[in-house]
């Protein structure tokens, strides 16, 4: 399967010991905010800075402007003439366009940038209806994100929406390779590394059609992307490094034993929603919280499912217990 692939985009690598692929597959939410901050690059000018704008040619071939400013522009003006058209609110606000620090880390607000209503707020503008290169990068990314969130879930290993995340990779290439010809200068396409990230996307075609071929009755169930379990999971192993924040083999071993708790519970400071979230078991977790652990698991998974509060109530135990004598 791996040899049936277009070399030029590289999805797959043999397993070296079971010569079975090992996919290649992106963190989708990142990527999603790579690709909205690819409209948002600026560079200084006198005490300033200017906004720097990517190029793609239009149907055309004239050369057309994609930014952060374009959409602004184009929900900004919807905004000020809604209430003289009758247009309802929307949840956006500057910050969504002119990032703070911490609206810049919230995968939601790249999502509500990068939208079917944002790609609407475009098709109905007075000018920027016609920069189509900006409505079809926007209304082409919402589409794969609803892929990737189950909207438009895969069903077997042949179904027609692979043919659609293979035609927004080759996009992106059509895009690259006018890039290359025209000898533009880097800003005017995405960053190379998100577009790396871009053509990974092919390994959800290829690991499907590989395993659906590899069992023909193969159920495929898709569920939200969310790329927090492992950011919780790898900011759990790096605190229990200490000062050091590049954890050896040995210190990622010993935070894996620890982590054998996991917390079932919403945690609003972070983007994460309901996410599980690692609980380090050498940290302890007050009694109080351990509680609503055991009482958030027996809600996700009734009494059928497995049983966290005699987990918790193994482990107060062990906490309780006296130390054993090495000697």
């Amino acid at each position: 399967m791996v040899d049936d692939c277009d070399e030029s985009h590289m999805v797959a690598m043999p397993h070296p010991c079971t010569g079975e692929p090992v996919f290649l597959i992106t963190d989708f939410p990142h990527l999603l905010k790579t690709l909205r901050n690819s409209l948002c690059r600026y560079r200084k000018r006198g005490d300033g800075r200017e906004a720097l704008y990517m190029l793609k040619k239009d149907a055309a071939g004239n050369r057309r402007q994609m930014g952060i400013k374009c959409l602004y522009d184009a929900w900004y003006d919807r905004q000020q003439g809604g209430e003289r058209a009758g247009v309802s609110a929307d949840n956006l606000t500057r910050d969504h366009f002119f990032l703070t620090p911490n609206m810049k880390m919230r995968v939601g607000v790249a999502a509500a940038v990068l939208s079917g209503k944002m790609g609407r707020y475009l098709r109905e503008h007075s000018y920027l209806l016609g920069n189509l290169p900006l409505i079809e990068f926007v209304e082409k990314t919402n589409w794969m994100l609803d892929f990737m969130n189950g909207k438009h879930g895969l069903t077997s290993a042949i179904d027609d929406k692979h043919a659609k995340v293979e035609e927004y990779v080759r996009w992106f290439d059509e895009w690259e390779a006018e890039h290359r010809e025209a000898r533009g200068v880097d800003h005017e396409f995405i960053p190379r590394a998100t577009y790396q990230g871009v053509r990974t996307l092919l390994g959800i075609v290829w690991s499907t059609r590989y395993y659906g071929r590899l069992i023909p009755d193969m159920i495929f169930a898709q569920s939200r992307a969310n790329q927090d379990v492992n950011e919780h999971h790898y900011g759990n192993v790096r605190s229990s490094a200490g000062a050091n924040r590049n954890p050896n083999v040995d210190e990622c071993a010993t935070a894996g034993r620890n982590a054998t708790m996991i917390r079932l519970m919403r945690n609003e400071k972070t983007n994460s929603g309901g996410a599980p979230v690692d609980a380090n078991v050498s940290g302890g977790l007050c009694k109080r919280k351990r509680e609503r652990a055991a009482n958030s698991a027996t809600a996700e998974f009734g009494d059928d499912g497995f049983d966290l509060t005699d987990l918790l109530k193994d482990l107060d135990a062990q906490e309780a217990a006296p130390a054993m004598d090495c000697d």
